[in-house]
């Protein structure tokens, strides 16, 4: 077998370095119709619809032309054959290789043998090389110069071509295998325990804050025995803590963690998952696929795509996009299931303003502005911290625990934090009072294929879904409102989010372990990177139905391990893990954790921490953050190892109490480096008001906080007895409330409780009105109504 390292030779084609001189050759190649396809010559044989059989031999080379066929010869025959024959004439020879590319019986013969076009043209050019400089067996030398006499046929010159072609294709030899092996034409078959059934689908579709997930959620909770599948862990969080607070005990099941409700660490019956790890093979009465849209995903969409498939559940609930009902009802006659549609409004209002935000000074209580970058996230939220503006800040690459700490922190009606600064992470998540989103631009970087990123316009269906996070029912901004900051960016605003999200054309699909490990036993020489490689371009799915995911990372990833001699299964279980292929320390620790196992040695917790230059210390910039997450994410992909191979990876229980550490860090390090650039006034500005809050230890307290409504929540006792005071403070808090957008509804309630007189009058535009230019005391307005409270409870 050929002695394999990349090289690049075309912007198509990945190539290789075979041990013979000139062959750079093709191994990621095209397997579709060939240029003699074309034509009308195609000759291929017919497809398998049974599994591989792994023990059958591979193609012998057929004895096309038996006077001319390949004889094998020792060194000494060669050199002593070769000294009695004449030279090639290279002139007459480059003629003879030029009518044996343009022959059609070849083109023939090569379709026949599975050789398409694309590695034809790399083969051809290395044999032309090799007939060329190289020194001849016998045979091939005595066959060229017949050739050359004008005695004989170029299409004798196939076998000895093919006999090349297979030395440097060892899978050409166990083509029908791989076919058989790549067919995913019929993936509801994989699943044998879901197609005995005939399963109810109810698709839960509207827009955000219309109450489907609310609806979905119910019958899980309602169910003797459920799965709820989330796109992310937090959301999974969120959903198996309401669930525990209900009185449903309910496990919870990651990458990174796994929990039990009960004590005995038995499964119990409701589980909450991140869809990659859902358990299609234990049956349950109600399944919920939260964001089913995501099935069209070019790098996750495969996990939606299997848990809809395969789910053993008598009643499947979808909540999405009305985009996705065409394809799962295209899906669901695959798989034999009835099919009903839900279709729920928006329980409240949302506008798209006609007026940009333009200033900083214009941003308003219950603001949250959506960035695409980490870098556009900081320099915003200083910029308002600048100018007295506290903000809470979510991005992706943030411990679960600072986002719902960051989310509380926004939520809680008593801090003075009113405005968010996030990424398009909020569109998916933990609920959050929002009154108007601000989209501080409207292009992102995305992925294209093969690892390559553009910068486009956010498509209709994800300004929709961040637009929708605007306005939430029952809480203080029942109404949303969105725009821009940049004047600019309004008629793109409207029309992307006025525009119609197209239909779902078809779902992802991506190879399974033991599909790679069948590849494996065919081609036992070849790295995962290559069988990747060959089992993307051979892959034959119903491409009305599906598509293969994109599978760049794992092969970057499977590539870094494919030299240090990891059985088969474990190196594509490692290449799948969650790491971050940009980040150099993830990667680092990745690679030195596949040699240890490959050693059999066990990954202790105190090397880790070595590894990870332990101890360290509190980051105080931008770039010490930077590193305090990905030695996170180190820990996270570290309990992800754990669930495969806990023999290997023992500390998982001390590396959740390290992370508990490194969230505090991370929580406050994230206050200072946006603190960093402010002078000593402005840092007094923004300190958080030294109230005294009570602990939420009941369950039902923390349900209420979890509401947010002002008339559930306890104000803090305040000391201040001064009434003249109280009467102002009250007044401008009013204003305060009023200018953030409150309800009427809201407003009568607490006037209600306070026993005050307050009118409501809708407030007017609030462009360049921000309300700490009116110089209200947040802090003693609070204090002070406090304080009433306590009165009126005496």
């Amino acid at each position: 077998m050929a002695t394999l390292r990349t090289l690049s030779v075309s912007k198509q084609l990945t190539t290789t370095w075979c041990k013979r001189k000139y062959a750079f050759v093709c191994s990621t190649y095209k397997t579709g119709t060939s240029r003699g396809a074309e034509n009308g010559n195609e000759i291929r044989k017919p497809q398998s619809d049974t599994r591989p059989n792994v023990s059958r031999k591979p193609y012998k080379i057929p004895q096309l032309y038996p006077t001319s066929s390949p004889i094998e010869w020792t060194e000494d025959e060669r050199e002593k054959g070769l000294g009695d024959l004449e030279e090639l004439d290279q002139d007459a020879l480059k003629k003879i290789l030029a009518q044996f590319t343009s022959n059609s019986e070849v083109w023939k013969l090569c379709v026949e043998h599975d050789i398409a076009y694309g590695m034809y043209r790399v083969t051809h050019r290395s044999f032309s090389a090799m007939c060329l400089n190289e020194k001849l067996s016998p045979d091939l030398h005595l066959l060229l110069l017949d050739l050359i006499d004008g005695s004989g046929d170029v299409v004798s010159l196939f076998p000895h071509f093919l006999k090349f072609s297979l030395e440097l294709y060892p899978h050409l030899g166990c083509m029908d295998e791989l076919k058989s092996i790549a067919d995913l034409t019929s993936p509801a078959k994989w699943y044998p325990d879901a197609r005995k059934k005939t399963r109810n689908i109810i698709i839960h579709t509207g827009p955000t804050n219309s109450g489907k997930t609310h609806q979905a959620m119910n019958k899980f909770l309602e169910a003797e025995s459920a799965i709820y599948c989330c796109p992310l862990r937090l959301l999974a969080i969120e959903i198996c803590n309401r669930s525990n607070d209900q009185g449903i005990p309910c496990d919870l099941r990651t990458g990174e963690l796994i929990t039990f409700a009960n004590e005995s660490n038995k499964p119990g019956s409701h589980m909450v998952c991140t869809v990659e790890m859902a358990i299609v093979e234990d049956h349950y009465n109600v399944a919920v696929i939260d964001e089913v849209q995501l099935i069209r995903d070019i790098d996750r969409g495969w996990a939606w795509t299997r848990a809809f498939l395969g789910l053993n559940a008598d009643e499947i609930h979808l909540c999405g996009e009305e985009s996705a009902i065409p394809l799962i009802k295209n899906l669901a006659k695959l798989t034999g299931d009835n099919v009903e549609v839900k279709e729920y409004e928006r329980l409240t209002s949302l506008k798209i303003l006609d007026e940009a935000v333009e200033r900083w000074e214009n941003i308003l209580p219950g603001d949250c502005i959506i960035c695409f970058s980490k870098e556009s996230i900081f320099k915003v939220s200083t910029i308002l911290n600048k100018l007295g503006i506290q903000t809470a800040i979510i991005y992706g690459h943030l411990p679960p625990a600072t986002k719902i700490a960051m989310a509380n922190k926004f939520n809680d009606p008593l801090d003075p934090c009113k405005v968010l600064v996030a990424t398009d992470a909020v569109g998916m998540g933990v609920n959050l009072n929002i009154r108007r989103i601000v989209f501080h631009q409207l292009h992102k970087k995305v992925s294209i294929k093969n690892g390559q990123t553009a910068f486009r316009a956010i498509s209709a269906s994800m300004a929709k879904h961040i637009a929708g996070r605007a306005g939430r029912f029952k809480t203080i901004y029942p109404d949303g409102e969105v725009t821009t900051f940049l004047k600019s960016d309004i008629p793109l605003l409207h029309n992307t989010v006025g525009a119609k999200v197209p239909p779902i054309q078809s779902a992802g699909l991506k190879p399974t372990t033991e599909q790679m490990e069948m590849f494996s036993y065919q081609l036992p020489n070849a790295t995962l990177e290559e069988l990747l490689n060959t089992f993307e371009e051979m892959a034959k799915h119903d491409e009305k139905n599906f598509f293969m995911c994109e599978l760049h990372q794992m092969k970057v990833l499977a590539g870094m391990i494919d030299d240090i001699g990891l059985p088969m299964r474990d190196r594509f279980h490692y290449s799948t893990a969650p790491i971050d292929i940009e980040n150099e320390l993830q990667c680092e620790v990745f690679v030195e954790c596949a040699k240890k196992h490959y050693n059999e040695e066990p990954i202790s917790l105190t090397w880790l921490t070595n590894l990870l230059g332990w101890p360290l210390k509190m980051p105080k910039t931008p770039s010490a953050l930077r590193d305090l997450e990905s030695i996170f994410g180190c820990l996270d992909n570290y309990l992800w190892f754990s669930k495969y191979y806990p023999d290997i990876y023992q500390g998982d229980k001390r590396v959740l109490a390290i992370q508990k550490e490194l969230e505090i860090w991370i929580e406050d390090g994230l206050v200072l480096c946006l603190l960093r650039k402010l002078n000593n006034a402005e840092k007094i500005q923004l300190e958080t008001h030294p109230l005294e809050r009570r602990e939420l230890t009941d369950k039902s307290d923390k349900l209420k906080h979890e509401k947010l409504e002002i008339e559930e929540t306890e104000l803090p006792l305040s000391t201040d007895e001064n009434s003249t005071n109280q009467s102002q403070s009250i007044s401008g808090m009013i204003t305060f409330l009023k200018k953030g957008g409150i309800s009427e509804k809201r407003l009568k309630k607490l006037s209600k409780k306070l026993d005050i007189d307050v009118t409501y009058s809708v407030p007017a535009s609030q462009i360049g009105k921000h309300p700490r230019k009116e110089k209200v005391n947040i802090k003693n307005s609070i204090k002070n109504l406090g304080k009433i409270l306590k009165d009126k409870k005496k």
